[in-house]
């Protein structure tokens, strides 16, 4: 069994949108993936596939002409639904944050986490939300005037 590690960090973040207005706080767990890049992995595909500029200037002309109404999802952190992608005979584990261990919040100082799903920093995910989208939108099927719709991927050039 391969097992690579790496540790992870405490991300906090503040932000106050306007002067005078609460300061929203945010943290979150993130991988120190820039280390398992070097783990042995250049065979593994790390790029999501998108759409380019052209293909979405058209489909909004298109869209505007023939009176189609359009909207978007903003898909920022989608990729965090992304399960991992498996690879028989390898895991990866994150060593979690110091903080967490000083803080005593853990079962144990040595416990180490199996990733499962995307992470942030995670040099993989970007290419496993992209599989887990495609294999999702793969299967949308909805009737319209003109019959049955589906969505079906273009090849890439």
């Amino acid at each position: 069994m391969d097992c690579h590690g790496f540790g992870g960090f405490w991300e906090l973040e503040s932000r106050q949108h306007t002067p005078g207005a609460y300061r929203k706080l945010k943290a979150h767990i993130v991988a120190c993936g820039n280390y398992a890049a070097g783990v042995g992995n250049a065979e593994i595909e790390t790029a999501a596939g998108g759409v380019d500029n052209g293909t979405v200037r058209v489909l909004i002309s298109t869209s505007a002409h023939r009176g189609w109404s359009i909207s978007t999802v903003d898909v920022k952190t989608a990729f965090l639904q992304a399960p991992r992608r498996a690879t028989p005979g390898h895991i990866t584990v994150v060593q979690p944050p110091q903080i967490l261990k000083e803080a005593e919040a853990m079962g144990s100082r040595e416990e180490q986490w199996l990733v499962t799903g995307a992470l942030y920093g995670l040099i993989e995910s970007p290419k496993d939300w992209g599989d887990f989208r495609n294999s999702k939108m793969e299967k949308m099927v909805w009737q319209s005037s003109h019959g049955k719709m589906r969505l079906e991927k273009t090849p890439e050039p």
